[in-house]
């Protein structure tokens, strides 16, 4: 069957250069204003340049891409980017910044990427379907509540995607956190 896409989704610690340098991509209309961004699931594609320890723009304006070469029974998803294209898998160490609307991640074969997304919206489009994608690829079965209640437990479902589960219940006799002004009071 052909392949399916998941949405329109679409390491290190050196900084990216500031969205003036986006400009300097190619980004900018001949009268020095930015483009129009292609898309608003995109950003700008940025490749870690080992010699220079130095993000450099690859591509002003990408939109990563996950398409299933898997079946419904053996799910087989792949990050295209770019000119990198790979399987998703843990070994990505993608590591996403939301106040930054910015993920890196590490493309066997190809080095160190990081994409800055033009928009919030794409952003978190593109980072909840890397998650499902990523449960699919390691635990060989899709993304559905019923089979997360399975890999992780009842009720920790909601805890594998950084949320409280509903139902939770905090017990107030629970320690205050250290540094807690309370807790310091009551001391």
């Amino acid at each position: 069957h052909p392949p399916r896409t998941m949405g329109n989704a679409q390491v290190a610690k050196a900084e990216l250069p500031d969205d003036s340098d986006d400009a300097g991509a190619g980004a900018t209309t001949p009268n020095g204003g930015l483009a129009s961004r292609a898309s608003p699931n995109g950003g700008v594609l940025f490749k870690f340049d080992v010699p220079s320890e130095k993000y450099e723009v690859s591509a002003p304006n990408v939109t990563p891409e996950l398409t299933d070469d898997g079946d419904d029974e053996a799910p087989r998803w792949i990050l295209e980017v770019g000119d990198a294209s790979f399987p998703v898998s843990d070994q990505c160490r993608l590591v996403s910044n939301h106040q930054a609307r910015r993920i890196d991640f590490f493309a066997p074969g190809s080095g160190v990427y990081a994409v800055r997304f033009h928009s919030d919206e794409g952003f978190a489009a593109f980072t909840d379907a890397y998650r499902d994608a990523l449960f699919e690829n390691t635990h060989r079965m899709r993304a559905s509540d019923e089979n997360k209640e399975k890999v992780y437990g009842v009720g920790m479902s909601a805890w594998a995607q950084g949320e409280d589960h509903p139902d939770a219940v905090w017990d107030p006799t629970d320690e205050r956190p250290p540094g807690d002004a309370d807790a310091a009071a009551a001391a």
